[in-house]
Parts: C-alpha cells; structure tokens; sequence
C-alpha cells in the first residue's frame, strides 16, 4: 500500500454516507470499480444516483390543427420511457455493486431535462441529503465541451458542500 493510499483511507471516516453518481457509461463501471477498491470497506451507507433526462415533444399551433392532447400523451409517454430506461440502468448498477462486494442502500432516481440540468439536479439532491461525499466519474469532455456545456464534476467540486471525488 502507497503512502498516498493510506492518507487517503485516514480521511474517510467509518460509517460515510457516500453518494456515487452513475450514467451507463464506461466512466461510471470504472467509477464503481474504484469505490470498490477504496470506498467499500469503510462507508456506511450507499446511494446510486442517476439523473434521467428527456426532450419534451413540442409543436407550434397551425390553423386547423389540433395539438393539445397528442402532445400531452407523446410527452407522457417520453417521460414514462426515459423512467423506465433509468430504472432499469440504477438496477443494473445496484446488481453491479453487489458483485463488486457491496449493497447499496438506496437508488435514487433525479429528474434532469426539462426541469433542470444534471449538475443542478445532483447539487440540489445533495443539498437535501447531505452525504459525507460524491463520488462522480469524468466523461473527459474536450476544451469546448466544457466551455458550452459545462462539466458536471467541475461544477460539483466548486459548489458541492461535501467532500466530491472524482474518479478519471
């Protein structure tokens, strides 16, 4: 075990809350993996978050068209696919976790696109809950993604009122 290894076991107390956000990306098993590795052995409670997105389906008004309940019902429906689509991505990562040795406690589901961004969705969720961390993967964003759209864990580790690790 590396010195830097054991400073950082020392900073963890027993019985952390950890918050490990997850996308379905290959950064998210890695993160997994790494929590595996480090984390496991020494928190206490576990939460898998995924924030879910989906595009609202819109038309503008055309004489002699009618829009209000199709679009409402396409609407429903997207939201009902992307809650499914996630539902399933937290069980398959709670799976995950298990065979990496350790059961998480909770997986949360956050509502993202239309109502919010992802980084604005997991910073208010752990304004509520107040982990003692955040574990977050890096997607490795090029120069002008993060100028645009900005990056999640950069934005996590300046505005996040824990601890935030995150896992490249």
């Amino acid at each position: 075990m590396s010195d830097t290894k054991k400073e950082h076991d020392l900073r963890i107390k027993n019985g952390a809350h950890a918050v490990v956000a997850i996308d379905g990306t290959k950064d998210s098993d890695e993160t997994l993996e790494w929590c595996a590795e480090n984390l496991w052995r020494k928190i206490g409670k576990l939460t898998l978050i995924h924030v879910y997105n989906y595009e609202r389906f819109t038309i503008f008004p055309v004489p002699g068209t009618a829009y209000g309940k199709e679009v409402t019902g396409i609407n429903a429906h997207l939201k009902k696919k992307a809650v499914e689509d996630a539902e399933a991505l937290l069980k398959r990562y709670g799976a995950k976790c298990i065979k990496l040795g350790y059961r998480p406690h909770e997986l949360k589901l956050l509502v993202g696109k239309p109502v919010q961004s992802v980084k604005l969705a997991i910073h208010d969720f752990i304004e509520k809950c107040k982990p003692d961390m955040l574990i977050v993967g890096t997607r490795g964003l090029k120069v002008a993604g993060r100028i645009f759209q900005g990056s999640v864990s950069d934005f996590l580790l300046h505005n996040a009122k824990c601890t935030v690790i995150v896992v490249k």
